[in-house]
C-alpha cells in the first residue's frame, strides 16, 4: 500500500512535469534528465535513470519507457504516440490516472494508520487500567 502510494505519486508528478516540458518544446532526453533529478523516490528515480540510459543508447521514447513499473495500458498509450505532442498527451493521461491512484492509496493508508493508532491507544489504556487494578489489589491485601 505504501509502495503504491509512493510510486503512483512520484510517477504522476514526474510524468506531468515531462508532459509540460515536451509541450514547451524541450527535447525528450533533457526532460527525462530533469524528471530524474526532480524526484525524491529512489524507485521513481531508478525508472527515469533506465529511461535516460535507454534513450542515450538510441532507443525511441516508446521502447525506452517500456518498463514493468508502468502498467500495460500506460505502455500501450505511450507506444501509440506519433509525435512529441501526442507523447505529452499520453504522459498527461498517465499522470492523471497515477495521481488518482495515489490519492486513493493515501486515503487507504490514512485509514489504516488511524485504526492502528486507535488500537495502540486502546491497548495502552487497558494496560494502564490493569496496572492500577494490580496496585489496588496489592494495597488492599497488604492492609488486611
Amino acid at each position: 500500500m505504501l509502495k503504491v502510494l509512493l510510486i503512483s505519486n512520484g510517477l504522476g508528478a514526474t510524468a506531468r512535469i515531462l508532459a509540460s516540458l515536451l509541450r514547451g518544446g524541450v527535447h525528450f532526453l533533457q526532460g527525462v534528465a530533469i524528471c530524474e533529478r526532480g524526484t525524491q523516490s529512489p524507485l521513481v528515480r531508478g525508472f527515469w535513470e533506465k529511461v535516460r540510459g535507454r534513450t542515450e543508447s538510441g532507443e525511441v521514447p516508446a521502447s525506452s519507457m517500456n518498463d514493468a513499473m508502468l502498467y500495460s495500458s500506460e505502455r500501450l498509450l505511450i507506444r501509440a504516440h506519433q509525435d512529441q505532442k501526442q507523447l505529452a498527451e499520453a504522459l498527461e493521461s498517465m499522470a492523471d490516472s497515477r495521481e488518482e491512484e495515489g490519492t486513493a492509496a493515501a486515503k487507504k493508508f490514512s485509514m489504516v494508520a488511524f485504526v492502528a493508532s486507535l488500537a495502540y491507544s486502546g491497548i495502552a489504556v487497558l494496560f494502564s487500567l490493569f496496572v492500577v487494578y494490580l496496585q489496588n489489589e496489592t494495597v488492599l491485601t497488604a492492609g488486611m
